[in-house]
């Protein structure tokens, strides 16, 4: 899961509460947690590529590709 974090943090975007706390959740291992929060908003808008990746590393994790 070393590599799920790397890339989390490997795209810094403007980063908000939100996106702070889906990381802190992500980094912790809780998925499910940190995927409500990229879905809620926290990554809100395409121009915030590196959340929908994190989004996606997220739901690759939870097992839901």
């Amino acid at each position: 899961m070393g590599w799920l974090l790397g890339l989390a943090l490997s795209h810094p975007a403007a980063f908000s509460p939100a996106v702070d706390q889906a990381l802190k959740r992500q980094r912790e291992g809780r998925f499910g947690d940190a995927l409500r929060l990229w879905v809620s908003g926290a990554g809100a808008g395409p121009q915030r590529r590196s959340a929908w990746s994190n989004r996606g590393n997220v739901q690759l994790a939870l097992g839901a590709p």
